[in-house]
């Protein structure tokens, strides 16, 4: 039987795509329009039934050359399309590249330094430049936003592995926290801003204040505070070719008491730059009044930015501990009913994580510091845990 073969050579660099038919180059309009200057992931799901109605066969050869990370967007959407359509077939073979981060980042700024010499006086503006810096920076932001008692300090104590995040007035956390993971470091360290953003208190080191919940709750209740800065060892995750990440806990649109901190949450789940959302759901208490707006807003930018933008979006169900299957409270179906919330609010398809972070926070903090650190009530709450 007669198999077209379909070759595939996508660079992210230079977002340059060509496609091959029976080894004949394609430059017709429709590819062009469909790859030009657009990522592969914005296109890749789109493309596979045209050479089904182009090729007017039932099967295909398809080869990918390009880097292993795109690869695995590719084959993520041959599989779907594999199984959405049960007459048709890709038969996929990859040729895929690990490239260094240093050769990334080389290869990234002389094709920036290239621009400035092009045509288009976009890449000569300073906001571009600005966009530029922000893209190379080493962070990488983990925006973690919550519905009302979801748990969202407690879910960024189990990742720090100590209570360092207020718990007690999450519900109306006036100000933007930034946590950076340092791996080297054995201590963490706080500064904060006004709202003008200039700086109020540097680093406060060991020898000056130890960096307590209590002494963020007290700078999170001055009005006079913006922005707190946090860095130190987050160990549970660690620092990859050179990537740190940054844990963005951020006051919703309702509680701040800033009118840019309201501005930054909408930036963060719109943002096109690397980042993602990290969002806290109640699994024992859907559907709250204050949730509509943020996961309208994240259902818009998930519809608009395809697959690339549904990656960015984790959701958590938090508080699965509370549910006893003894008693017939099913977890699969408690984990059924966030994602049926979600989809009456647009967000289809979404990644959910059941979590119990009060336990995660508990053996973390057992496990870093020993369990001579856990208060009487918190050694029974672990050991009735587990």
């Amino acid at each position: 039987m007669y198999m077209p073969v379909v070759k595939l050579s996508y660079n992210p660099f230079t977002v340059e795509s060509q496609f091959w038919i029976n080894d004949k180059l394609q430059e017709d309009r429709y590819f062009k329009e469909l790859c030009s200057n657009k990522r592969l992931q914005q296109w890749i799901d789109k493309v596979f039934p045209e050479f089904f109605k182009v090729l007017n066969t039932q099967e295909i050869k398809f080869f990918f050359n390009g880097t292993d990370l795109d690869a695995i967007d590719v084959k993520d959407a041959i599989d779907a399309f594999n199984k959405n359509n049960p007459t048709l077939n890709i038969v996929a073979e990859y040729d895929t590249v690990h490239l260094a981060v240093e050769d990334r980042l080389s290869k990234l700024k002389q094709l920036f330094e290239d621009a400035q010499s092009g045509p288009f006086d976009e890449f000569r503006s300073p906001e571009m430049h600005a966009a530029f810096e922000k893209a190379l920076a080493p962070g990488f932001e983990v925006n973690v936003l919550a519905t009302m008692s979801a748990g969202k300090s407690t879910v960024i104590n189990a990742m720090l592995g100590q209570e360092l995040m207020p718990a007690k007035n999450e519900a109306c956390t006036a100000t933007i926290a930034k946590i950076t993971d340092y791996d080297d470091m054995d201590h963490f360290e706080l500064r904060r801003f006004n709202h003008q953003k200039e700086l109020i208190i540097d680093w406060v080191t060991p020898e000056d204040f130890k960096a307590t919940s209590e002494l963020i709750d007290q700078w999170n209740s001055d009005p006079k505070t913006s922005v707190i800065e946090i860095k130190g060892d987050i160990p549970a995750i660690d620092e990859r070719d050179g990537v740190q990440i940054v844990l963005v806990d951020t006051p919703g649109p309702n509680n701040s008491r800033d009118a840019e901190h309201r501005a930054t949450t909408t930036r963060a789940i719109r943002d096109t730059q690397p980042s993602m959302v990290l969002y806290i759901l109640n699994a024992t208490q859907l559907s709250t009044d204050d949730d509509k707006g943020l996961l309208n807003l994240i259902r818009d930018a998930m519809q608009s930015g395809g697959r690339e933008a549904q990656d960015r979006f984790i959701f958590v169900a938090n508080k699965i501990d509370n549910f006893d299957p003894e008693k017939g409270e099913s977890i699969s179906r408690a984990i059924k009913n966030v994602k049926t919330y979600l989809a009456e609010n647009g967000i289809t398809n979404p990644i959910v994580i059941p979590a119990s972070a009060e336990l995660a926070k508990l053996v973390r903090m057992s496990r870093y510091n020993g369990t001579e650190f856990l208060s009487r009530k918190q050694k029974s709450s672990l050991l009735g845990f587990v």
